[in-house]
């Protein structure tokens, strides 16, 4: 079942994701879909021509694989005097050599893959005795299939059942059709058109995804649910006329249109309108989606209150959009990779703006964000790699993880003190930000919150900040100094790491946990050396209190030449510059800038983890 596991995967990844952003699970199937599931044998055995049979629980016969030549294969009505009602799932999965198929009107069933990667067929004619279901992905890529005719008994067609059939170029849905499964006809780059009858409710996750050809599509009023990913991707989709009956559309559905320049809405459809091209819910409160394929600015409408999720996303000619007063929500990922928007203004009644909203906008230089926004989200901003400033307002008291990933070309940032949370990789990666300072409200610096500024050279850590935690300035190469405040009672070890301009950690003289000895961060009582800048250049003397060396504490000092020991201190000596225990057993660290050889003394009998 290799294919349909295949099959299956993508479709899981697509229903996830939509369970993710507040959509519906994937369908039930009926339970006629199970009917094929066959009781023990009661006789089996294989034709001349290659069909391997078995008897069925109804007394019919099942084919379960194939054997022959392939060609123009016309499956048997009877085999050993009974009819043959059913193909099982697979039976002629990877037949390449197979170019045709009859299959015969006794066929009932046709099971899950049951023709898929037969790559060689080009036609098939499906019976009118099939009832109901089609299997999941059972004609998938069979990319030179270019006709197939499914007759009216069939109800549903099965997730992925023509799933990158390439080479069909058109499909009639017959009327009893009322479900069209996931992912069904995803990746039929050939298919120029599709009959969707009006018998159909439910059109499923990424049913049409990726259909390339696809210039127009028309829901009939019978539909009522427009799925997640339904026609996302059909790049040569330039209109969509959505019926009356539309009930629900999940987010996304023509995501990665890029030719989309129009979005109708029949005029008696009770949930759902259009202005200029625009999908927006009946009362034009919600903004839902507009299209990729319009360019130039977009002025939003007044009535507007809510930015759906993804409503703008991928649009890259958008240049400029102005946000009313009267929008109080920017939804996740709204104008994610907008890449030719420049200009931004957000009303005064936005109160958040949402996970990834302006992801990925390359193009904006600026944004001002208004007074009335309290948080801004996970990657809300993030590799907005044009933005070279931004004022954050005093309302805002969370920067989300991820906010300002990626930003390369932000050169400051000023942070105000109503933040009290700066999270995780929040400034990641802004390699042109050279300095920063973090107000007395703040108590938290997340993991990664500004690993990786290269061009950071100061920091000044406010007296609310309790934590460092890790990786949160790695990499910043540029770092010569940094400030402990009074607050601050944890630092991670992996704090600093990669700092390699860093030459000295000074801690705030009222910290309680915390001190500093020429530049090398101790704890308060001086009892242990914590960490040595991987800056530091010359030797250093490890103070007379010290008890204790921490596991990193020398790490990557490059510029450590020497280790000295005051012959008072009762637990550490050291031997031309390289560090021992006091009775010289143990060689506790090699200084990493240590020059030329060292004779180890003949009383050690242990070298340390990485000495």
């Amino acid at each position: 079942m290799t294919n349909l596991k295949k099959c299956m995967k993508k479709i899981c990844a697509v229903s996830l994701a939509a369970l993710m952003l507040g959509g519906s699970a994937v369908t039930v199937l009926p339970e006629v879909a199970q009917s094929g599931i066959l009781a023990s044998a009661a006789s089996w055995g294989t034709t001349e021509d290659g069909f391997v049979w078995e008897e069925n629980e109804d007394s019919g016969v099942t084919i379960t694989d194939y054997t022959g030549n392939g060609g123009d294969v016309v499956i048997p009505n009877e085999i050993d005097g009974k009819a043959v009602t059913e193909i099982r799932g697979d039976a002629f999965h990877g037949c390449t050599g197979l170019t045709s198929v009859t299959i015969p009107d006794s066929v009932t069933y046709i099971g899950d893959g049951a023709f898929s990667d037969c790559t060689g067929l080009k036609s098939v004619m499906i019976p009118d005795g099939v009832m109901l279901y089609i299997g999941e992905a059972a004609f998938e890529d069979c990319t030179r299939l270019t006709s197939v005719t499914i007759p009216d008994s069939v109800m549903w067609i099965g997730g992925c059942a023509f799933y990158g059939c390439t080479g069909l170029t058109s499909v009639m849905i017959p009327d009893g059709v009322t479900y069209i499964g996931e992912g069904a006809f995803e990746d039929c780059t050939g298919l120029t058109s599709v009959t969707i009858p009006d018998s159909v409710t439910e059109i499923g996750f990424a049913t049409f995804s990726g259909c390339t050809g696809l210039t127009s599509v028309t829901i009939p009023d019978s539909v009522i649910s427009i799925g997640f990913y339904a026609f996302s991707d059909c790049t040569g989709l330039t209109s969509v006329t959505i019926g009356n009956g539309v009930t629900s559309i999940i987010e996304d559905p023509f995501s990665g249109c890029i030719g989309l320049t129009s979005i109708n809405v029949d005029e008696n459809n009770k949930y759902y309108t259009s202005d200029n091209g625009v999908l927006f819910n009946k009362d034009k409160s919600v903004l839902l989606v507009y299209p990729e394929g319009k360019k130039g600015a977009y002025i939003i409408l007044d009535s507007v209150t809510e930015i759906g999720g993804s409503a703008f996303r991928g649009c890259t000619g958008l240049t400029s959009v102005t946000i009313p007063d009267s929008v109080i929500s920017i939804g996740y990922y709204a104008f994610s990779d907008c890449t030719g928007l420049t200009s931004v203004t957000i009303g005064k009644g936005v109160e958040s703006i949402d996970d990834g909203a302006f992801e990925g906008c390359t193009g904006l230089t600026s944004v001002t964000i208004p007074d009335s926004v309290t948080e801004i989200g996970y990657h809300a901003f993030a590799y907005c790699t044009g933005l070279t400033s931004i004022t954050i307002p005093d309302s805002v008291t969370s920067i989300s993880d991820g906010a300002f990933e990626g930003c390369t070309g932000l050169t400051s940032v000023t942070i105000p003190d109503s933040v009290t949370v700066i999270g995780v990789n929040a400034f990641s990666d802004c390699t042109g930000l050279t300095s920063v300072t973090i107000p007395d409200s703040v108590t938290s610096i997340g993991d990664g919150a500004f690993e990786g500024c290269t061009g950071l050279t100061s920091v000044t850590i406010g007296k609310g900040v309790t934590s460092i935690d890790e990786s949160a300035f790695s990499g910043c190469t540029g770092l010569t100094s940094i400030t402990i405040g009074k607050g601050v009672t944890s630092i991670d070890g992996s704090a600093f790491s990669g700092c390699t301009g860093l030459t000295s950690i000074n801690v705030s003289a009222d910290n309680e946990y915390f001190s500093s000895d020429n530049g090398v961060l101790l704890d308060k009582g001086k009892g242990e050396v914590i960490l040595c800048p991987e800056g530091f250049k010359g030797s250093y003397t490890i103070p007379n209190s010290v008890t204790e060396i921490g596991y990193t504490a020398f790490e990557d000092c490059t510029g450590l030449t020497s280790i000295n020991v005051s012959a008072d201190n009762v637990y550490y000596s050291s031997d031309n510059g390289v560090l021992l225990d006091k009775e010289q057993k143990e060689l506790i660290c090699c200084p990493a800038g240590f020059k030329g050889s060292y004779e180890i003394p003949d009383s050690v009998t242990d070298i340390g983890d990485e000495a």
